[in-house]
Formats: C-alpha cells, sequence, structure tokens
C-alpha cells in the first residue's frame, strides 16, 4: 500500500493522571477520540491506533466509525511509547507515517496540514529515510512524520526517549515552526485535565 498512515500512541498506563485518560471527557467526547476525530480529515490511507492499558475498555467505548481506523494491541504497553510505537510500525502497510499521541487534543488543524504536506513533498524527492517534526519556541512536538519508515532501526528502540535518540542521529531531519503551543500540549495530570477542559470550552 503506498501513501501515508498515521499513528496514534495510547496505550499507556496514564500513572501520572490515576485513572484511564484516553476515556476523560473533553466535552462529552472521550480525549482519544478527540485525537482520532483530528486525524480522520486527512486522506491517510489507514489509521492505526495502539491500546494497552485497559484496552477493553478503551475499545467498548470509543466508537471508530471510519473504516480506515484499527486497533492495536500493545501487550508490553509498560515499557514506554518506543515498544508501542515497533507495535504499530511492524501494522502499517504504507511507506510512510505520521505519529500522534492520544493525550494531545489540541494540535491545530494548520500544525498537521503543514506537516503533512511538507512530508509529501519530501517524500517525492527523497528515497532514504527521513524525519519531519514540528517545533513551537524551539521545543519539538507533534506529530511527527517518518518518511520510507521501512529503512528505519526501529527494534533497538527503548522507553520513552529512544526515538528522540533517533531522530537526533538522523541526517535527513527538518523542522517546522509552527505558532501551536497545541502541538506541545499533552494531558498527563489531574491539573492538566482540568485546564484542558477550560481551553477546550474556549477554543
Amino acid at each position: 500500500m503506498k501513501g501515508i498512515s498515521a499513528l496514534i500512541l495510547a496505550a499507556g498506563t496514564a500513572s501520572r493522571m490515576g485513572c484511564t485518560k484516553q476515556l476523560l471527557h473533553l466535552d462529552e467526547v472521550p480525549l482519544l477520540e478527540r485525537v482520532v476525530q483530528s486525524v480522520t480529515p486527512f486522506t491517510f490511507a489507514e489509521i492505526i491506533i495502539v491500546i494497552g492499558h485497559d484496552a477493553k475498555q478503551i475499545k467498548n467505548n470509543i466508537d471508530l466509525k471510519d473504516e480506515r481506523c484499527r486497533w492495536m494491541f500493545n501487550s508490553d504497553y509498560k515499557k514506554g511509547k518506543s515498544h508501542s510505537l515497533k507495535v504499530g510500525i511492524a501494522a502499517i502497510q504504507t511507506e510512510h507515517v505520521m505519529v500522534f499521541l492520544g493525550d494531545m487534543p489540541f494540535i491545530s488543524h494548520t500544525t498537521i496540514v503543514k506537516t503533512y504536506e511538507r512530508g509529501k513533498r519530501w517524500a517525492k524527492k527523497q528515497s532514504n529515510s527521513f524525519v519531519i517534526r514540528p517545533v513551537h519556541r524551539s521545543v519539538p512536538g507533534h506529530p511527527v512524520f517518518f518518511g520510507n519508515i521501512k529503512q528505519f532501526n526501529f527494534h533497538n528502540l527503548t522507553a520513552d526517549q529512544g526515538v528522540r535518540t533517533l531522530m537526533q542521529q538522523m541526517n535527513n531531519y527538518d523542522e517546522i515552526p509552527v505558532a501551536d503551543d497545541g502541538s506541545i500540549l499533552d494531558i498527563d495530570t489531574p491539573e492538566a485535565y482540568e485546564l484542558a477542559k477550560q481551553r477546550w470550552k474556549t477554543r
């Protein structure tokens, strides 16, 4: 399958939140479903959502209306995001992928468009692996575009920081400056969730 896939990582235990944060509501819609909704308007060939902790509960409470969406289960979700990335990448059937996090619902449509379009342009001229990432005020954010993924060595990634190390070692790495704090805003704590609810009401 040619083209670009979307990969949403949402397998963690949310230990700092103290509950299954994927199902916390933003205006009566689960947090993870909000992220899925931000992805579906784009022409991704497939949308893979990696879950682990409380997977059955998540699947029972989130309605994946788009036929491109499918769940992947990461049984080793306690090993960190890198393991979920490896599980997701193994399921991807396209040449390129954009990676989203399941607790980042505030990424702007514009940021996704910029990352998606630049990734498409690079894919046409670049035969080697490459990474494109939005950056807000010098802080790297999401989504991350991985081009020509079969050439990446994802197997040695460990814990939550392995992907960052992999990207830092690449020659074909590009950053997109964005005026979008949603690209770096995740919801990890009860305090962050309370702020997120207020922000969603006024967005």
